[in-house]
């Protein structure tokens, strides 16, 4: 799957797409899926419970939020990919969802077993994609965005959470 061009998503995702991998797609899929598996793996549950101000989610918080993303975008993709351009696919509010998640009563084991469904599903529904559903527009307001920057905001999106994970969250 090519990188999707800059008239393709809406600017503000621009950083995520550029932390993945413009060589391959798929390698940075599976690498990236790893690098969250590989991050939570050996992490305690008060180590999970971390947060570096009282304001800020906590590190089991912040992993719930890039479920969340993945789901959102991946519904996204899943709409264009079937061609349905009716559909108005409107803006998450991450903070709502966020309160309503409940990431802080759940151990860290269920969340990261949450994660590596959701990504699961993610990587099989894009395998079975060619290269025509790639350009297939979903209706996000205010830009529409095609199928595969959704697929690049998803593996960017975990990809910078990983990054604030290590500069800001290192226990």
């Amino acid at each position: 799957m090519l990188r999707p061009e800059t008239n393709e998503y809406n600017p503000y995702f621009e950083n995520y797409i550029k932390l993945v991998d413009i060589i391959n797609f798929d390698e940075s899929f599976t690498q990236n899926t790893s690098a969250v598996l590989n991050y939570f793996a050996t992490m305690t549950e008060s180590g999970a419970n971390y947060r570096y101000d009282s304001d800020k989610w906590s590190i089991k918080e912040v992993l719930m939020h890039i479920i969340d993303v993945e789901r959102t975008m991946f519904n996204r993709l899943f709409v264009a990919a079937r061609g349905d351009f009716q559909s108005a696919l409107s803006r998450m509010n991450d903070v709502l969802y966020q309160q309503n998640a409940q990431a802080e009563s759940r151990p860290l084991k269920s969340i990261l077993e949450e994660f590596n469904l959701v990504r699961n599903n993610t990587r099989f529904f894009i395998s079975t994609l060619n290269q025509s559903h790639e350009l297939l527009i979903a209706n996000t307001t205010p830009i529409q965005t095609t199928v595969r920057a959704l697929a690049y905001i998803i593996v960017g999106h975990a990809a910078h959470h990983l990054k604030v994970l290590d500069e800001r969250y290192s226990i």
